[in-house]
């Protein structure tokens, strides 16, 4: 049974016993009252009897007299008027609900009042008689009147004031008990309410409040760690929440158990610190790092391993760690031979405000990253300039200074000549793509006028595709608004894509080139490059400026794929951003934003 069913039987219990009680009270007050108003019944009915009698004694009186002395008057007729209106009265408090009763009760008052009536007859008759003065009538009547107090003073009369004098004299009694039933009654009732709010209470502290006191006992025993109690009997509501409790028990003591395996038998250094990075328990790993047993660190300082870090990075490490904020560092850990390159990850947690750090060798990553930007340092230096070098002279030859070669010569020269600078490309992008993702580029930002970068560009675009059989027209339509960036790198954005236009379109095909405001978007200055092309597939709009995506497999043969993917780094780094849309004519635009010209005044600001 459910805990509110069981509430609802505890509410119920009371509340059918209250009802009894007030049944019983009500039918207790009930009889009382119509025992109190039988009684003052009574007591009416036994005084209008008397008084009956007594009104019919003094009428009788009135036909005793002899008629020198007769003369009833008006004292009569009141008498009469009395007793009618006596006998009226007690027929209506006689209507009693026993119909046999209240027959002969009426009997015994109409034979009464049909007696009145003859009595008031003979009155009447003795009262002429009197004024006639005749003597033998009123014997007659006073004859009649001997026998006529048997008719109206009747035993059943009597016996009516008799009965109804012995019920009001009874009364008290019966009061007397029901007062008696009614203190008994409450006294029961109050016995059954005690007894029964102790066994409610107690019923209700061994099966609920115990059991709740016990389910809350395992809530805290879970927060605290330590083993639940035996599950609780039963299938209500708390038993089922128990159950639930020992199953979250045992899923986190899992986790915990997982936690515990990873924590000591993670490669990387697992450090548990409060918000001063003190060290509350660390990972066994870090004895392969520092020699350092994980007991002997515990209390000791975090900041005591990273003592190869710079004082700058330990300082925002300190920061951030007093007020709990995610970071992540390199930091170099030293165990007074050697300095290891770790990658460092402070997390805070939410239980008990603590701090996670991570501790991730990098030292051979970083190795690697040292020989890669060796590499890439040897081939910008060491080979590109060899490079330059071939192409010349492959340019010197078809320009015909080796002398006269067949025309399979010349083509295989113009092939090798374009080959060699498609490597010397290559070679740039290469060093540029190094410098982007190992966060080396640099911007040195001032205020230039866009259409001295366009045509800068431009020129230096031509110049490079010169030999190329293009002859496409370029135009520069509006270039008014100045720019705040490093000119050089916005130049090498722009003549990527003045490039790519020179490539793709076809001879004769109008290039269009533009620097304007924009109303929409707010300081910054849109820059665009229209061409006639194929145009970009809308499902290659994005990818195009990823690394060595290219819009179809023949444009490998002429470009490395790392163009678009430079430009976006570069225009990103200026705080703008690089997009491409479709010519309703043919063709497509690329387009790229960078912030207008500073407004405040002093030298130019270079960004670190």
């Amino acid at each position: 049974m459910g805990i509110v069913a069981k509430g609802l039987i505890l509410v119920a219990i009371p509340l059918i016993f209250e009802a009894a009680f007030f049944l019983t009270m009500y039918d207790l007050q009930r009889q009382a009252q119509e025992e109190a108003e039988k009684a003052e019944r009574a007591r009416e009915i036994s005084t209008l009897v008397n008084n009956l009698i007594h009104e019919l004694y003094a009428g009788l009186q009135t036909l005793h007299l002899n008629v020198g002395e007769f003369a009833p008057g008006n004292a009569h007729r009141e008498r009469v008027l009395r007793a009618k209106n006596q006998i009226r009265r007690l027929l209506a408090l006689t209507d009693s609900k026993d119909e046999v009763q209240r027959n002969v009760d009426r009997a015994t008052l109409m034979t009464v009042a049909r007696a009145l009536d003859d009595g008031n007859n003979l009155v009447l008759r003795a009262e002429s008689a009197f004024k006639r003065g005749d003597e033998a009538e009123e014997l007659r009547i006073r004859y009649q009147a001997m026998r006529f107090a048997e008719r109206i003073i009747t035993p059943e009369l009597i016996a009516l004031g008799k009965k109804h004098a012995a019920i009001s004299a009874t009364a008290p009694s019966i009061q007397a008990e029901l007062r008696h039933l009614t203190r008994l009654e409450l006294c029961l009732a109050l016995a059954i309410i005690t007894g029964g709010t102790i066994f409610l209470a107690i019923y209700t502290t061994g099966k609920i409040t115990r059991r709740l006191a016990l389910l809350s006992e395992n809530s805290s025993r879970i927060g605290a760690g330590k083993k639940l109690k035996a599950p609780i009997d039963g299938s209500d509501e708390i038993a089922e929440l128990d159950a639930t409790l020992h199953k979250m028990s045992r899923e986190i003591e899992t986790l915990l158990k997982r936690e515990k395996i990873i924590f000591e038998n993670a490669r990387d250094i697992i450090c548990i610190t409060d918000r001063n990075l003190n060290i509350l328990r660390i990972s066994p790993s870090v004895e392969l790092f520092t020699g350092n047993q994980s007991e002997e660190l515990a209390g000791t300082n975090c900041l005591d391993l990273l003592s190869g870090t710079s004082p700058r990075t330990l300082n925002k490490l300190k920061a951030n760690a007093l007020g709990a904020i995610a970071t992540s560092l390199e930091a170099s850990l030293s165990n007074g031979k050697k300095v290891l390159n770790v990658l460092l990850t402070m997390n805070p947690t939410d239980r008990d405000g603590n701090l996670i750090l991570v501790m991730q060798d990098i030292t051979t990553f970083k190795t690697a990253e040292r020989h890669k930007s060796e590499v890439v340092n040897m081939v910008s230096k060491d080979l590109r300039e060899p490079l330059n070098q071939v192409a010349d002279i492959f340019e010197k030859l078809e320009g015909g200074r080796g002398g006269s070669f067949s025309p399979d010569g010349t083509r295989m020269l113009s092939l090798a000549r374009q080959s060699t600078k498609q490597m010397a490309v290559l070679t740039c992008d290469l060093l540029e793509l190094d410098k982007i993702e190992t966060g080396q580029l640099r911007l040195t930002q001032t205020t230039a006028t866009s259409r001295q970068l366009l045509e800068k560009a431009l020129n230096l675009a031509e110049s490079i595709s010169q030999s190329a059989p293009c002859g496409q027209p370029v135009k520069i339509e509006t270039a008014t608004a100045m720019v705040f960036c490093d000119p050089e790198r916005v130049i090498q954005v722009l003549m990527n894509l003045i490039g790519n236009a020179l490539k793709f379109s076809p001879p004769g095909a109008e290039i269009r080139l533009s620097a304007q405001k924009h109303q929409q978007l707010d300081d910054m200055v849109v820059f665009s490059v229209r061409d006639n092309g194929p145009g970009i597939p809308e499902d290659q709009k994005e990818k195009i400026f990823q690394r060595f995506e290219q819009v179809r497999e023949s444009d490998k043969q002429i470009g490395t794929g790392l163009g678009l993917y430079i430009c976006k780094a570069i225009v990103e780094l200026h705080g703008g951003k690089i997009w491409v849309e479709n010519n309703h004519d043919g063709g497509s635009t690329f387009y790229f934003t960078l912030p207008q010209e500073r407004r405040q005044l002093g030298p130019a600001v270079t960004k670190r």
